[in-house]
């Protein structure tokens, strides 16, 4: 999966993962490369991902909207 992190002003990150686990209005989810496509609304707290060669990463919001669309996140 591609994972875009994107800023107004700026595109923060874009990169490969294999995991993407956020906070949404609902609880905490996870996307894997076949999950069905989706949008979701971020609260407060971290993302994290694991990237193509299996190190972790963490990112903060404190809001957002999180889009899965085919094989781009």
């Amino acid at each position: 999966m591609r994972l875009k992190i994107m800023l107004p002003e700026r595109i923060l990150m874009d990169k490969e993962v294999k995991k993407v686990t956020a906070e949404g209005e609902e609880g905490s989810f996870t996307l894997l490369p076949k999950h069905v496509d989706l949008t979701s609304s971020l609260v407060p707290g971290l993302v994290s991902f694991i990237d193509k060669d299996g190190h972790e990463g963490f990112l903060a919001a404190e809001q957002g909207i999180l889009v899965k669309c085919g094989s781009e996140v």
